[in-house]
């Protein structure tokens, strides 16, 4: 396989894998699952955006693996030299012997990530799916899918606060609509605009940011 391409096979590869694993070996499954409580809280019909959701979800993310991704630069780069040295061969078999050559490399590179994943995962949860057909199952694959129960379980509960204040708002407007008279689609119209004053005045997104960043330092 030519060195042309080796390189445009690891292109396609990283297109295609890049963003799956992304979501599942950082905290950006968690900060979306927020963001998207944060999104229904405010309203239901979508007063924010779903692209503004996704690219603050994505900026967030990449704030806070920032050390992990810079952990990960000097494997990174070595990785990179040993692939370009070792890209000879041709066929199935030069890839064979390029992977062989290049794991020791690779493993460097995914160490940071696994420790950052290994921080953030429920030792209860990781050793219940390990205990799976009496401890057989085993391997990266199992601690990848305890870390994301993991994210998922803390971003759930992070959302369920995120979205007990919204909920605050929309039954007290809703029984002071009701004293006076006030119709059910006035509530509606009356809470959005409350409930977005009392985010701001909380200062919301600093509050929510900042909670989701300390969890992770």
């Amino acid at each position: 396989m030519s060195d042309g391409g080796v390189s445009i096979s690891l292109f396609w590869l990283t297109i295609i894998l890049g963003p799956l694993l992304f979501a599942i070996t950082t905290c950006f499954a968690k900060v979306t699952l927020v963001f998207s409580a944060l999104r229904l809280g405010l309203s239901p019909r979508g007063l924010i955006p779903w692209s503004i959701i996704a690219s603050l979800s994505l900026l967030v993310s990449l704030v806070i693996m920032t050390p992990t991704v810079e952990a990960m630069w000097p494997a990174l780069q070595a990785l990179w030299e040993v692939v370009r040295e070792a890209n000879q061969g041709a066929g199935v078999a030069g890839a064979v012997s390029l992977w062989e050559v290049a794991r020791p490399a690779a493993v460097e590179v995914g160490t940071p990530l696994v420790e950052f994943m290994t921080r953030h995962t429920d030792p209860e949860v990781e050793a219940s799916l390990r205990s799976v057909g009496d401890g057989a199952v085993q391997g990266p694959g199992v601690a990848a899918l305890a870390f994301l129960i993991s994210e998922l379980t803390s971003g759930l509960a992070l959302g369920v606060m995120v979205l007990v204040p919204f909920v605050a708002v929309d039954l007290v407007v809703s029984q002071v609509l009701g004293l006076v008279g006030g119709g059910e689609q006035l509530s509606v119209h009356v809470a959005l605009p409350a409930k977005v004053a009392v985010f701001l005045a909380a200062g919301g997104w600093t509050q929510l940011i900042t909670s989701l960043w300390g969890g992770y330092v």
